[in-house]
């Protein structure tokens, strides 16, 4: 079983295993929210609290809350279908994000490199398409922050510094 994730278009991603659709996600980059849709429902992911610490997954039926440990930890603790999950951040040797059940790996998104491009790699086979859209959702900014082309972002910078009529050197 593989699990993949196919970029549609600048924002939307598809995941399947074995030609069976397990989820989509919307990134809503300049708000730093998300859409995911799993088996036909819609889920809004985004952060919340002065820090932006907590992280919403909410729909219609109700919200999982994902609070801290603490405002400065690596972990965020949640109940989903009846179960404790920890939520973790790691940087070890690469960015990383996983989820936990008992002490257990169920589920980790890690960046990887390949020929050179920074990938993602998952880790785990839970189908979870919900769990899943979390990990993605937290690893799309280390992964556009790795994969990105800086021409367009330095042509921006000089086009605004001459229209300003400053000089880069």
């Amino acid at each position: 079983m593989e699990l993949k994730w196919k970029q549609e278009n600048d924002t939307a991603y598809s995941l399947s295993t074995d030609g069976l659709l397990l989820a989509t996600l919307e990134w809503h980059i300049t708000k730093g929210t998300a859409t995911g849709t799993v088996d036909g429902k819609h889920y809004k992911i985004y952060r919340k609290g002065f820090w932006k610490t907590a992280i919403i997954i909410q729909n219609h039926e109700g919200a999982i809350e994902i609070k801290p440990v603490n405002w400065y930890g690596h972990k965020w603790y949640f109940n989903y279908e009846g179960k404790n999950y920890t939520l973790s951040v790691s940087n070890n040797p690469m960015a990383g994000w996983s989820i936990t059940h008992n002490g257990q790996v169920i589920l980790a998104y890690n960046l990887d490199s390949e020929n050179s491009k920074a990938t993602l790699r998952i880790d785990g086979n839970s189908t979870n398409g919900l769990l899943h859209c979390l990990l993605l959702y937290m690893m799309l900014p280390i992964l556009s922050e790795n994969s990105a082309d800086f021409t367009g972002l330095m042509f921006i910078v000089t086009a605004n510094a001459d229209a300003n009529g400053l000089t880069l050197h």
